[in-house]
């Protein structure tokens, strides 16, 4: 039985009104307090779409970490600012270094194209239950006052899911083209 499957069906035996929300309802976000936070009726629900959120990151991270290239730190286990720091000293002591690219990525969490994210994640996952949940998430609308935005673009402010997300469109846009075009 597959990861994917056992949570699913983990979800369903402990948490019956998630899973039927999930898999049959609306979802929507809302801000509060300058946090977005699931609007499905009570404050249970809230806390189970994020632990909803950082169960299907926890089973997709596990597939997509043996993709994700060595030169990739951003928002991964075990890897952060020091581990960059030691990979760049280690690949530049002792060599004739020409120039070193450091890239900030403008409004990168909320500029994310839906459609191309879906692809990529289809790319690797074919479950077409966890795909359409992922789509919930992205294209969940965003409360401001008494109206829903509907999200066109990016991901889930403040949700567990996003750093993954953003990390599996950064390897196929990003990492894999720099691998191959531009690194020789």
């Amino acid at each position: 039985m597959s990861r994917i499957v056992i949570m699913e069906v983990a979800m369903k035996e402990e948490l019956p009104e998630l899973y039927d929300i999930y898999f049959g309802g609306k979802v929507l976000f809302h801000y509060e307090e300058e946090i977005p936070f699931l609007v499905v009726g009570t404050t249970s629900n809230i806390v189970a779409d994020r632990a909803l959120q950082r169960s299907t990151s926890t089973v997709l991270s596990s597939i997509y970490e043996q993709d994700f290239l060595n030169c990739s730190f951003g928002g991964r286990p075990n890897r952060g600012a020091h581990n960059v720091l030691a990979t760049l000293n280690e690949t530049i002591s002792g060599k004739k270094v020409s120039w070193v690219l450091e890239a900030d990525l403008k409004n990168f969490f909320g500029t994310l194209d839906h459609d191309w994210v879906i692809k990529f994640v289809q790319h690797r996952v074919g479950d077409p239950r966890i795909i359409s949940l992922i789509k919930r998430w992205l294209k969940a609308g965003v409360m401001e006052g008494n109206e829903v935005q509907i999200s066109e673009t990016g991901t889930p402010q403040g949700g567990s899911i996003s750093v993954l997300l953003s990390n599996i469109y950064l390897h196929y846009v990003l990492d894999l083209w720099f691998e191959k075009a531009i690194k020789l």
